[in-house]
């Protein structure tokens, strides 16, 4: 009624580090114990969350939620730029695959406008490759995750891009 193959495959895991984010680099171990933040900003700081699907933004705001950030969230890339105009994010994690409107086109629109304070945009998608990193940074994000992350790496591109530090 059918076949199974499985395999096996040995190989090292490749991560790029430049020298800008190896400063503030979280372990994972140190990333489950974070209870808050302190930043030079007087306001909380504020992130959207952009993902189409429902796990992936409980996942994010979990995570998160322990930092103690203001969060948003946005089902497609439309309502990101919505939110954004409205509610102004200081840090947008952004999918690039939703319904409606793709991330890049989001994170292009949002670029475009001339906002007092630019958030910075982070896309996060399952393309792990070169190439939509490229693409990804052309739209004009300031920096890219690939799913599936680690609550480290989260928060390690948050502190890199909004100047913060964690208790």
């Amino acid at each position: 009624k059918g076949t199974v193959f499985k395999f096996f495959v040995e190989c090292e895991e490749v991560v790029g580090i430049d020298s800008q984010s190896a400063s503030v680099m979280i372990n994972e171990n140190r990333a489950q114990k974070i209870i808050g933040i302190k930043s030079v900003l007087a306001a909380p700081i504020r992130i959207l969350i952009a993902e189409d699907q429902p796990n992936n933004r409980l996942l994010l705001r979990k995570i998160l939620s322990r930092a103690g950030f203001e969060m948003r969230e946005a089902q497609n890339g439309k309502e990101a730029v919505e939110i954004c105009d409205e509610w102004r994010p200081d840090l947008i994690l952004m999918d690039e695959d939703m319904p409606i409107m793709k991330g890049s086109e989001a994170t292009k629109l949002i670029v475009g406008k001339s906002y007092k304070k630019e958030p910075v945009i982070v896309s996060l998608t399952a393309y792990a490759l070169e190439q939509a990193r490229q693409s990804a940074l052309a739209a004009g994000c300031k920096d890219f995750l690939a799913k599936p992350f680690k609550a480290h790496e989260i928060f390690s591109v948050i502190s890199r891009h909004l100047d913060i530090e964690y208790q």
